[in-house]
């Protein structure tokens, strides 16, 4: 089993970063929000409506140095992440499906399904830990995910545990990017 990290030091009204840790304590993945846009973007920024905003984050990959982009459109009705790399080449897609509770397909670059990433417990008044599944195609869990309980003082949840299970390749990286993902929800970005 293969554990990693996710920290973001940041409160919820802040630009997003996000830090990822190996199980030895060595950074992984650097992640922060390109903000931009017009004025009324940005105050848009303070509301509940930044959730539909276009959403752009820099990752920048400790071990390799390369740089990616994980992004979400303008969205409506349907919320669609995708990792792309610089070249702009599509690497990974996560697509909602769902209403209440939504689960994301997850697709590779040649727009297969590799796996599905459920979230359970997404309602936003309940503010104990928070727990996502990564599952293949099978339904097999591949990977779980915890984001500890809500701290009123730091302004949100903090950290966040990725454990993955069986064959690391490539489920520690699609499980890391669902991480992320499952934090920027828990920020309502």
């Amino acid at each position: 089993m293969v554990t990693l990290r996710v920290e973001t030091p940041v409160s919820s009204l802040q630009p997003a970063r996000f830090f990822i840790w190996d199980a030895e304590g060595r950074l992984l993945a650097r992640i922060r929000e390109i903000r931009g846009g017009s004025l009324l973007r940005r105050l848009l920024f303070y509301t509940r409506f930044r959730a539909a905003l276009r959403l752009a984050l820099e990752v920048e990959e400790s071990a390799t140095g390369r740089r990616l982009l994980l992004e979400r459109p303008f969205v409506l009705p349907r919320v669609q992440y995708r990792l792309v790399a610089e070249d702009g080449s599509p690497i990974w897609r996560f697509e909602e499906q769902g209403l209440l509770i939504p689960n994301y397909r997850i697709l590779s670059r040649w727009e297969q399904l590799v796996g599905i990433f459920r979230l359970r417990s997404h309602f936003p008044f309940i503010l104990g830990p928070r727990v996502g599944h990564v599952e293949d195609t099978h339904g097999r869990q591949m990977a779980r995910i915890e984001w500890g309980k809500f701290e009123w003082l730091q302004g949100g949840y903090r950290e966040g545990a990725v454990e993955i299970y069986g064959d690391p390749e490539p489920w520690a990286q699609i499980a890391m990017w669902a991480a992320v993902i499952q934090g920027l929800i828990l920020q309502m970005r």
